[in-house]
């Protein structure tokens, strides 16, 4: 009876094993992104990009859609139907790739700048992780 107890404990606890907190270099670096964003003006003139563009950010591939959002902040966009949607949309809260913009331009000027991207697997982990620059 005993026995059926533990192996009943430990399959119960297999799932929450594989669900992994972050490890303390992607907490740093979930950190580090969050301030990098907040910090970048409204506005600016010239056009300014985060002293945190294009740093590697490969280490962030497993992490969970939830630890993401609460380690880095609210995105800029998703990509949703094959188009780029800012983050207040709807259908931006299903399973589609992430944006955040790490750049601000002057109020009148259309433009593009470091974007970096985030893909989910089915288990809504970061599958793929890039920086690019989108093209308007």
């Amino acid at each position: 009876m005993s026995l059926i107890i533990i192996v009943a404990l430990a399959l119960l606890m297999t799932p929450i094993a594989s669900a992994a907190a972050p490890s303390s270099e992607q907490s740093t670096l979930m950190r580090e992104l969050h301030t990098c964003l907040r910090d970048l003006p409204s506005e600016t003139t010239p056009e300014r990009d985060s002293p945190c563009a294009q740093r590697s950010t490969s280490i962030l591939v497993g992490i969970a859609r939830t630890e993401l959002l609460g380690g880095i902040g609210e995105p800029t966009f998703c990509l949703a139907r094959s188009t780029f949607t800012p983050w207040r949309a709807p259908y931006c809260r299903g399973r589609v790739s992430l944006g955040y913009s790490f750049y601000r331009l002057r109020q009148d000027c259309v433009g593009c700048g470091p974007e970096l991207l985030f893909e989910f697997d089915s288990e809504d982990r970061v599958k793929a992780v890039r920086w690019s620059s989108l093209t308007l």
